[in-house]
C-alpha cells in the first residue's frame, strides 16, 4: 500500500483542471478498497477538495436507490423530498450539488458496466479539477469505462504481493509486529505463506488465527494440516480465498463464532456503531457472563478479537484511538 499510495495521491493532488477519472482493478482480497480508503482519508486529499464522497456499490442494488444514498437530507421534509424524486429528478438534484464544487468520488465495488452508465451523468465534467475513482474486481469493466471516460483515464491494476512482501506482512500480524519468525516456526509459515497467493487478507486472516495461538509448533501444525486440507485441488482466486476465510471461521472460539454470525443480518456495506452491536450482541444472550466483568466489557473484548484476526474492519475511530 505504502508504494501505491503516493502515485495516487500525486495525480488526484495535481494541478490539472480538467475532469478525471482512474480505475482500480484486482482480484478479491488484494487490497484495492484499503488502499483507496487510505487516499480517501489523507489530510492533504481532504483538504484539496470541497466535497468528498466515498460510495459502496451493493450487489444487485439498484439506480435510483445508489442515488438517494449520495444524498444527506437535512430533516425529515427534506428526506420525504428526495423520497419522492423519481431517477431524472434524482439526477438533476445530484448535479447541482456537483456543479459547483472541486469533488473527489470514490465509487467501491463497481459489478458492471451498466452501473457506471447510469451514475456517470450525475457528475459534472467541468474543467474543475474534480476526481472519481472506481473500485472493481473485473478488468473488462475498467478498462471499458476508461475507453469510453478518454482523456487521462487510467486503470491502475493490483498485483499480488511479492514473497517478501508476503513474509513481512505475515510476520507482523502474526508475531505482534516482529519480524523475527522463531526457527521452528520457519518452515511452516513460509509453507503457509505460499498458500496465500500473495493475497494481503488471506495472509491477514491466516496470521491473525495463529498469532492467537502463541509460538506452539504443535498448534501451528494442526492449522496447517487443516489449510492444507482445505486448499486440496485447483480453485479460482474467489473460492480460493472463500476456502481461506471458512478455516479462519472454524477456527474461532464458539462464543466469537455466534457473535460473528449475527453479523450477517447487518445490510452489506454498513458501518454500525460498536455500542449498538454490543447491545445487540447483547439482547441476543451472545455474550457470556465473566466475573468482575461488566457485559459491555466483555463484548467489546469480542470486537477486539475479531478485529485481531481480521476478520471486521474498523471503519472509524474516536479521538481517543477506540
Amino acid at each position: 500500500i505504502e508504494n501505491h499510495k503516493p502515485v495516487i495521491l500525486d495525480w488526484l493532488l495535481s494541478d490539472d483542471q480538467e475532469w478525471n477519472l482512474h480505475c482500480v482493478v484486482g482480484t478479491r482480497g488484494i487490497g484495492k478498497t484499503t488502499l483507496i480508503k487510505k487516499v480517501y482519508d489523507d489530510a492533504a486529499v481532504k483538504n484539496h477538495f470541497n466535497h468528498t464522497q466515498w460510495i459502496e456499490i451493493p450487489r444487485f442494488s439498484d439506480v435510483k436507490e445508489l442515488m438517494k444514498n449520495m444524498i444527506t437530507p437535512k430533516n425529515d421534509h427534506s428526506r420525504r423530498a428526495i423520497e419522492a424524486m423519481d431517477a431524472n429528478m434524482l439526477a438533476e438534484f445530484i448535479q447541482q450539488i456537483f456543479e459547483s464544487s472541486k469533488y473527489f468520488i470514490v465509487l467501491d465495488d463497481v459489478p458492471d458496466i451498466a452501473t457506471w452508465r447510469a451514475l456517470k451523468c450525475v457528475f459534472p465534467i467541468e474543467n474543475c479539477g474534480s476526481r472519481v475513482i472506481i473500485i472493481s474486481r473485473f478488468a473488462e469493466i475498467c478498462h471499458t469505462i476508461c475507453a469510453e471516460t478518454g482523456g487521462d483515464s487510467h486503470v491502475y491494476s493490483l498485483t499480488p504481493l511479492s514473497e517478501e512482501e508476503s513474509w513481512i506482512l505475515f510476520c507482523r500480524k502474526a508475531f505482534s509486529g516482529s519480524l523475527l519468525c522463531p526457527s521452528s516456526l520457519m518452515q511452516i509459515s513460509k509453507d503457509i505463506i505460499q498458500k496465500c497467493r500473495g493475497l494481503p487478507l488471506a495472509i491477514l486472516v491466516i496470521a491473525g488465527a495463529l498469532a492467537t495461538k502463541g509460538k506452539r509448533k504443535e498448534a501451528w501444525e494442526l492449522f496447517h494440516g487443516s489449510l492444507v486440507d482445505k486448499l486440496q485441488g485447483s480453485y479460482s482466486e474467489v473460492e480460493h480465498m472463500k476456502r481461506i476465510l471458512n478455516l479462519c471461521y472454524q477456527d474461532l472460539p464458539f462464543y466469537l463464532k455466534s457473535c460473528f454470525t449475527y453479523l450477517s443480518i447487518i445490510p452489506e456495506f454498513h458501518v454500525i456503531d460498536k455500542m449498538r452491536l454490543i447491545r445487540l450482541w447483547a439482547a441476543e444472550g451472545l455474550v457470556l457472563i465473566r466475573e468482575g466483568k461488566a457485559i459491555a466489557q466483555v463484548a467489546a473484548s469480542y470486537l477486539n478479537e475479531l478485529a485481531n484476526r481480521s476478520l471486521i474492519q474498523i471503519a472509524e475511530r474516536y479521538c481517543d484511538g477506540r
